[in-house]
């Protein structure tokens, strides 16, 4: 869905509860879902939920914070498996949550894909300092393996493969654990270029 249009379910829900939310919180909300109108429905549940607690009629971003961990827990144990088996390894030094985070934080086209020089800013940004594609270029094959799901699928001829998610929903919940995790803050999820 357009952003508007996730705009449009908070904007429907919200007056009837005499609720209203922070322009940049919204924002947030529209971002982390990546176009998909069920995160937008779960954090904004969820983000209302915490606000209530607070007996505020304001959502503001520390209710937002408090809805991602809710979110995490709540959302499909299917997606969530691809995650960790897509991220998991036994090598402490492994960077597999950072490369996969800047993949669902890289630019795409209309259709969800992005080529591999897409990744070098997030990935950059992520690691905090100017990374090439050679620093990742292993981690996009490998996410494309059986071995690691596939997490992501990839199409075109070689120097010009373009990638996507293997399944949409695991790329906003990338997205949330890498806002977990500390690795992004929720504004970098916000200027993601993404859905």
């Amino acid at each position: 869905m357009s952003p508007r249009e996730l705009e449009d379910i908070l904007h429907e829900r919200l007056p009837k509860l005499g609720m209203s939310i922070e322009r940049r919180v919204m924002d947030s909300i529209i971002k982390l879902s990546q176009g998909l109108p069920g995160y937008v429905h779960l954090l904004g549940q969820l983000s209302v939920k915490a606000a209530l607690m607070e007996q505020s009629l304001l959502i503001e971003e520390r209710h937002l914070r408090a809805a991602l961990d809710s979110a995490l827990e709540k959302s499909d144990y299917g997606t969530r498996q691809e995650y960790y088996k897509a991220v998991e390894s036994p090598a402490k030094d492994n960077r597999y949550k950072e490369a996969l985070l800047a993949c669902a934080l890289a630019e795409t086209n209309e259709l969800g894909l992005f080529y591999a020089g897409a990744v070098r800013e997030p990935y950059s940004k992520i690691r905090g300092r100017k990374m090439d594609i050679a620093h990742y270029a292993t981690h996009l094959s490998e996410f494309c393996s059986e071995e690691r799901g596939p997490a992501l699928l990839k199409t075109g001829k070689p120097k010009r493969y373009q990638y996507r998610f293997a399944n949409p929903m695991l790329q906003p919940l990338v997205v949330m654990m890498g806002v977990r995790d500390k690795l992004i803050t929720l504004a970098d999820a916000s200027l993601s270029a993404s859905g």
